[in-house]
Formats: structure tokens, sequence, C-alpha cells
């Protein structure tokens, strides 16, 4: 769980400072060490973090060696290897490092098919287990000691349910499939979120949850599922537990089934297929459903950028949208008669350029149920974006929905936000160098950008809108944090996608005192860890590493 934010003092801020530049000591460092800087690497090494010399170094030495590499005297950046890919001869065991017990526990395979005297047999087999049992899908092999310590982890926690990360064969070689601390009901539907193995807590098959032998490849991802329903509890082990083959085409059958079905169980149509990596694609519907929805969208000049941006909004399919332009100061004549003339509403917001004030401002002008803030630097690209979004905002506990963003030249620019350490949006190809069914899920997450994200207008006003003491960045991540601390989760739609031109509008503004504060308000680097991110990865500059937590 996130924990709750705590009061910002002027040691705190300070103990923040100190946190702040040790870690960008080690994003220099790890950066240095992937180009084959060595002399700047070493001398990084008897840098103080802070200090005038380490200041220097990243300050001037830094930009010098840009050029030089733009200019082709210096070796090109070197492409991370990616914690997720594991070489062909890597050994499992070395990494959980457990020898088998002299007690194994017992281990029961679920039937590959729906017949029904397997079946009987397993639920025979089940009520002859004590406490806990080991649960596997077929082709499925356990790494030595992965059972014993998931039952061990399973009555340390009291957890109703016990999962883990695995390695996955593929025909190009074994490779990591790591997961979250936390299983949500949206992750659920779009990916395998609970894996091969599972421990589950004997009592439970009769208190709370029976298996559906309908879809056996689905019988444990179904069982999490119900144990969440019904107020359970579950846990993530440390370690690697199994090999497994990768999901052949038909268990992705069975997911989009399984899919469809938990849809049509909150009360949503919607279209279900296989996505990209082993991934499932949804579509809800908002079943004739349209709740006013306002678009509010800074600005300041830049007129071409707020065309653009009205232009592929007023594209939307959406049948009942408001727009709220608010202007913090514009001066151009151009920008001026069209604020004039648009026909939407324009609400000034003047004085210093703070954010999260601009859009506080803009909000408290509308009453609409639903609020989305938007850039005046993005343009959308997936007309049907509201009524996935709001479809998806009107799910059980959901409070935040944010999409996917790209750079003007394809490239990926925001895939979710995890705070492993530090909050860093995901980037295919760039910090998360295997794109996988993580990757690619709609998905709980700890925060979305603030470039385009809708909730309703209730939480908006429960949560007090932005805190304008995170004047430039870090508002979106807090607003999404404390929404979290009231039972609201934020949550990433990967079909929607729009392309943002970041920093086209202001440029690139990143007061310290507001990276200070967030991580200072939200303890990170310290107590805070991402419920929604592997746990087992941490990602520095653009390098994503495996620790095994």
């Amino acid at each position: 769980m996130v924990p709750n934010p705590i009061e910002v003092t002027a040691q705190s801020l300070q103990a923040a400072h100190e946190r702040w530049d040790a870690f960008r000591a080690e994003i220099w460092q790890v950066t240095a060490e992937a180009r084959g800087e060595r002399g700047r690497s070493a001398l990084l090494h008897f840098l103080r973090p802070g200090s005038t010399a380490f200041k220097f170094v990243t300050s001037v030495i830094g930009p010098i060696l840009q050029g030089l590499r733009r200019l082709g005297l210096r070796s090109a950046p070197v492409t991370p290897t990616s914690a997720h890919h594991f070489p062909d001869h890597f050994s499992a065991g070395a990494f959980l490092e457990l020898a088998p017990r002299a007690d194994p526990v017992q281990v029961l395979q679920i039937p590959s098919t729906s017949e029904r005297e397997a079946w009987i047999a397993l639920e025979a087999d089940l009520a002859r287990c004590e406490t806990h049992a080991v649960l596997v899908l077929p082709g499925v092999t356990l790494l030595p000691g992965a059972a014993s310590m998931l039952v061990d982890v399973a009555k340390a926690t009291n957890a109703d349910l016990t999962f883990g990360d695995h390695l996955e064969r593929t025909d190009e070689g074994v490779f990591g499939v790591f997961r979250p601390s936390m299983l949500g009901p949206v992750g659920l539907m779009s990916w395998d979120a609970v894996g091969p193995v599972v421990c589950i807590r004997r009592a439970v098959m009769s208190e709370r949850a029976a298996m559906d032998r309908t879809l056996p490849a689905m019988a444990l991802h179904d069982l999490a599922a119900q144990i969440l329903k019904a107020g359970g509890t579950v846990h993530r082990s440390q370690g690697l537990l199994a090999i497994a083959p990768v999901r052949t085409p038909s268990v992705l059958a069975e997911h989009v089934v399984w899919t469809e079905q938990t849809l049509r169980g909150l009360g949503k149509a919607g279209h279900v297929s296989v996505g990209p990596h082993g991934s499932i694609s949804w579509v809800a519907s908002t079943e004739g459903d349209f709740p006013k929805v306002a678009v509010v969208i800074p600005t300041r000049d830049r007129l071409d950028l707020l065309q653009q941006c009205l232009e592929s909004l007023e594209a939307s399919t959406y049948p009942n949208i408001e727009i709220v332009i608010v202007d913090n100061d514009s001066v151009e004549p151009a920008t001026l008669s069209f604020l004039e003339n648009c026909g939407h509403q324009v609400v000034r917001a003047r004085g210093a350029f703070n954010y999260s004030r601009i859009v506080n401002t803009g909000i408290a002008a509308t009453e609409s149920a639903f609020v989305v803030t938007l850039n005046n630097d993005v343009t959308i690209t997936t007309p049907d974006w509201l009524e996935q979004m709001v479809a998806i905002a009107t799910l059980p506990n959901v409070g935040i929905v944010g999409c996917s963003l790209d750079n003007p030249d394809g490239t990926a620019q925001h895939e979710g936000i995890a705070i492993a350490p530090y909050p860093q949006h995901l980037r295919r190809n760039q910090n998360y160098t295997r794109p996988d069914g993580f990757l690619e899920a709609t998905k709980e997450v700890s925060a979305v950008t603030g470039a385009c994200t809708l909730l309703s207008r209730e939480l908006w006003d429960a949560l007090g809108g932005l805190d304008t003491m995170l004047a430039v960045v870090g508002n979106d991540i807090d607003l999404c944090l404390r929404a979290a601390t009231i039972g609201r989760t934020t949550i990433y739609a990967s079909l929607v996608r729009m392309i943002h031109a970041e920093s086209s509008s202001r440029g690139s503004l990143i007061p310290p005192e507001d990276v200070f504060r967030m991580i200072a308000k939200w303890s990170l680097f310290d107590a805070f860890v991402d419920p929604w991110f592997p746990r087992a990865l941490e990602i520095v500059a653009d390098r994503i590493r495996w620790t095994d937590q």
C-alpha cells in the first residue's frame, strides 16, 4: 500500500536534497559506464554528490562530452543490457540459492483439460493437504526449494495466496517475468499477473474461492481474482520460482474469454482480443452513458500548439465534451484574438507560472462530472479516447486514468510511471528494454502524467486539486499517490495513444525545490515501495536492473 504523505520540514527537505544528489551521482556513474567513458566513470567514484567538483563534472564536462559525441569524437552510447534477459545457459538455481528441503512440499498440478475426473482427483489431493498447497500449471518446472519457500512465506505473512516471479523459456532464450507486489482487478484482465505457480491457504478453498475448471489455463488467475474480490490477501514472494513455457495461443484465448466474462460481471460490454507480447487488449463500452467531461487546457501563447491540440480534440467521437482553456498571461495579438473568438470557455490565470494553480483555476470554472487535464502540446490520435477512459474510470475503486504518450518522432515517452526508486516514465526500448505483457497491459500503476489525466470531479474535490507547492513537476504524481491513500487506483490505459511534444510551451523546467519536496513528502528512496511496479526491478537512468527483491 502507498504510505500517507508526511509533513515537509526544512530538515526533511535537506535530507531529500542529499538523497537526490546521491541518486543523481549514481545516474551519472551508470551512464558513464554504459557509454564506455572510463575516465569520467573513475572520476565520479571520488566525487561527493552535491560538491562543487561534482557539480562541475556534471554540468560542465557532461555537455562537452555530449558535443564530442555529436561530432563523432567520442564513443556512442551503449544500448543497456536489460535485466529482463537471461542467456540460454543461465543457471536459475544459482540465483534462487535454495537447497531442496528434507521435507518436500507436495506440489499439485492443474489439469490441462476440463475433464471432470481429473478435477475430482485434484480436489481430493487438496483435501489431504494440511494447511497449504502449491499449485502449478502444466509444463512448469519448479526451481529447487521454491515450493518450501512459498509455503514458508505464506505462513509468515498469513496470505491467502502467494505468487512470484518466474522464468519463461522461448525460442529466443530464457527471460524473466517479473511482477509487482500487488494484484489488481484491471491488471488481471490484461496480462499474466499471477504466473504459473501459487501457494494457496487450504482453508480459502472452502471459505472464499473455488477453481473454475471450464478455463483450466486460467485456474490460478481466476483463483486470485476471487480471493481479491472476497477481500482476501495476496503476497508476492521474493526470488525466482519456476521455469515455464511461453503462453500458447490456446492459453491466451482462454484469457480472452476470462476477461470477457469479468467485464460482463462488472456490467461492461466490450471488445477483447490478444494483444502484443502476450497481453490482452480490451476496450470497455460506456453502454450509451456519456457523462459530461470538461477538458482543461493550460496555455500561454504558442497558438500553433493550441490550435493543433484543439483540432485533434474536436475530432473526438465522445458526444459530451466541454473545453476550458486556461490562459496564463498570453500577450501575442494572434493568441488573444483567437481566445476571444474560439467559442470555448476561456479562464484567466494570471501571474507567475505555477502549473498546479493554473489547472486548479480552470477546473474550478466547470461543474462537469469528469475532468481532464490536457497539455496544449498534446495531439490526440485515438478518436474514442474519452469513451475508453471514462469506461475505465467508472470501474470499481478506479480513481485516475492516464494514457500512452509518444514523442513526435514516434519513440515512446510515457507508458505509465514507475517509482523505482524515483518516479520515471516507463519507455519501451529505453528504460524498459524488452517489451512484455506487463508493459503492454492496461493496468494499475502508481502514477500517470498530467499531460493527459482523467478523473471524476468528485474525486478532484475530495483531493483538493493539485498541490500548488509543487509548482511545475511532481504535482501529477502527487495527485495519484494521494488518491491511492483513500483507496482509489490509477490506471494506465495502454490503447489510448497521443503525441506529446513535451516542453514545447515552456521549455525544460524542473525546479529542484519541486524534486526535493516530492522526495520528502513521500519518503522516496526510503520507506516508499512502488506496489504496482515489479519489486525485483529498479531503474537508474536508462538502465533496468534485477535486484532479486
